[in-house]
C-alpha cells in the first residue's frame, strides 16, 4: 500500500495522521503525507514523505489564527473562516496533490477535505476520510448535535426527525463551503462539495474507540465505522522524565495543559490563576502555543514546553486541558481524571463525553481561573472519576486503532477494485 494522507491544522489534526502512516509503515506500506511545513520535521523523523501544503505558517502565525478563531463562537462561522484562511493556497495545493496521487495507490484525508475525493476519482484512487470526531457521524437514531432529542416522539418518527436535520445540515454546509471555496474547486474541476456529513467518502475511518463512543443500538451508514485512537507522541526524553521524578516524588499532582488554544486573554487568566493557586501547592504546565510563564518565585510549579503526553500524564492526578479531541484520548489512554474547559468548536462535545463517560467534570471557559481551583479539588474529590478513568483505560488498552485502520483500508481498497463504473453509492439510512 502506497498511501497518500493529506491533513490541515494543528497538532489534533496532524498526530493521528503520523500514527496511521506509521501502522502503514509497519505492515510494510510506503506513506507520504500532505501537511503544513510546520510539521515537517516530524513526519520526516517518523520515516515518511512530505509535502508541504500551503500557507508556511510559523508558530507565531498559527497562534495568531488560533486567536482569532477563538473570537468566534458560531460554528459555521469557525468553519467557514478556517477554509477562508487557505483559499488563496487552495489552486497551487490541488495541483501538488493530482501530480503526488499519481505515485500512490491510495488518499486518505481529514473530514474537512471530502472535495479531495474529485482529485482521487480523476486519478484512480480508492479515497477514505478520517473523522476524529464522533458527533458528526449521522445516524437516523440520533440527531446533530445541537438540536432537541425529542425522544418522546415514536421510533419511526423520531427516525424521519433525525434524518431532516442531517440532511438540513448537509445543505447548510454544503451551501457554505461551495459559496467560500466553489470557484476554485471548479477552476480545478473538481466537484462542488455534497452531502459534506452524510457521503464525505465511500469509507469514512472514526478514529475513536469503539469501545467507549460507538453508540449501542444505533445504525449507522455502512461507510462509517468506528475504527479506534489512531495514537502519536513526540520521543520519550529521559530527562525530562528524571525531572518529573524529581519534581513530583512519589506524589501525583495535576498538570494544566491548553495544547494549541490561544485566546486574546490567555496571560492575564493564567496570571489570576496562579494568584488563586495555594503557595506550596505542586502543579505541572505545559506552556502550549499560549506560552503559559511560571514565575520563577513559584518552585511549587513547574513549566514545561513540548512533551510526550503519554509519559506527562503518567505524573497527573487530574489534567486540565481544554477538550481537544487528541488530548482528551491522551488523558483517557492515561486512566487519569479530567477537568475540561472548552474553547471552541468539537471540544464542547468532548467535555460532554467526559462527562458521560464519568471520568471527569467540566468548567466555562469564561473566567477559568477563578474556578479551576474549586473544580480541580472537585474532581480529586470524586473518588468515581478515578475508578471510571482506570476502567476506560483499560478498554483502550485492548483497542488497536492502527491495525484496524489499516486491515479497513485494505479491505476498502479491494473493494473498490470490484466496484463498477466509479461511481460512489448511498448508505441505506444517512
Amino acid at each position: 500500500m502506497r498511501a497518500l494522507l493529506v491533513t490541515l491544522g494543528t497538532t489534533g489534526d496532524i498526530y493521528p495522521m503520523i500514527g496511521l502512516g506509521k501502522a502503514i509503515k509497519q505492515h510494510g506500506g510506503a506513506v507520504t503525507i500532505a501537511t503544513s511545513e510546520y510539521f515537517r520535521a516530524e513526519i520526516e523523523a517518523a520515516g515518511m514523505g512530505f509535502i508541504a501544503l500551503a500557507p508556511h505558517w510559523t508558530q507565531e502565525e498559527f497562534v495568531d489564527l488560533a486567536k482569532q478563531l477563538n473570537r468566534n463562537t458560531n460554528p459555521a462561522v469557525e468553519l467557514r473562516w478556517i477554509f477562508q484562511s487557505f483559499k488563496p493556497a487552495l489552486p497551487e495545493n490541488l495541483r501538488l496533490l493530482e501530480a503526488a496521487a499519481q505515485n500512490h495507490d491510495i488518499m486518505v484525508a481529514s473530514y474537512l477535505l471530502p472535495f479531495l475525493s474529485g482529485i482521487a476519482d480523476r486519478v484512480g484512487l480508492p479515497f477514505a476520510i478520517t473523522a476524529f470526531c464522533h458527533s458528526a457521524v449521522p445516524s437516523p437514531d440520533q440527531v446533530m448535535r445541537g438540536y432537541p432529542e425529542l425522544r418522546w416522539l415514536p421510533r419511526p418518527l423520531r427516525r424521519v426527525y433525525n434524518r431532516f436535520f442531517w440532511y438540513a445540515a448537509d445543505k447548510a454546509v454544503d451551501a457554505l463551503l461551495n459559496h467560500t471555496i466553489g470557484a476554485e474547486l471548479k477552476a480545478a474541476k473538481i466537484p462542488k462539495i455534497n452531502r459534506f456529513f452524510c457521503q464525505p467518502a465511500r469509507l469514512v475511518l472514526a478514529t475513536v474507540s469503539p469501545g467507549l463512543m460507538q453508540p449501542g443500538g444505533v445504525t449507522f451508514d455502512s461507510r462509517f465505522v468506528f475504527s479506534g485512537y489512531i495514537r502519536h507522541q513526540p520521543p520519550e526524553d529521559p530527562a525530562l522524565q528524571q525531572r518529573l521524578d524529581s519534581f513530583c516524588g512519589s506524589k501525583k499532582v495535576p498538570v494544566i495543559n491548553f495544547g494549541s488554544m490561544v485566546r486574546d486573554s490567555s496571560q492575564k487568566q493564567f496570571q489570576r490563576f496562579l494568584k488563586n493557586w495555594p503557595k506550596g501547592r505542586k502543579l505541572i504546565v505545559q506552556a502550549g502555543w499560549a506560552g503559559l510563564a511560571v514565575p520563577t518565585d513559584r518552585p511549587e510549579i513547574l513549566g514545561l514546553g513540548k512533551t510526550n503526553h503519554d509519559v506527562l500524564f503518567g505524573y497527573a492526578s487530574v489534567v486540565v486541558h481544554h477538550g481537544g479531541a487528541g488530548t482528551t484520548g491522551s488523558v483517557l489512554h492515561a486512566g487519569v481524571p479530567h477537568l475540561v474547559v472548552p474553547h471552541i468548536a468539537d471540544q464542547f462535545f468532548w467535555a460532554s463525553e467526559v462527562v458521560r463517560l464519568g471520568v471527569g467534570h467540566t468548567i466555562s471557559c469564561k473566567r477559568w481561573e477563578r474556578n479551576a481551583l474549586g473544580a480541580i479539588d472537585a474532581v480529586l474529590g470524586d473518588h468515581s472519576c478515578s475508578e471510571k478513568a482506570r476502567e476506560a483505560a483499560a478498554v483502550l488498552a485492548t483497542e488497536n486503532g492502527g491495525e484496524s485502520s489499516v486491515r479497513l483500508l485494505r479491505e476498502f481498497m479491494e473493494r473498490e477494485k470490484m466496484r463498477p463504473g466509479g461511481t460512489p453509492t448511498a448508505g441505506p439510512d444517512a
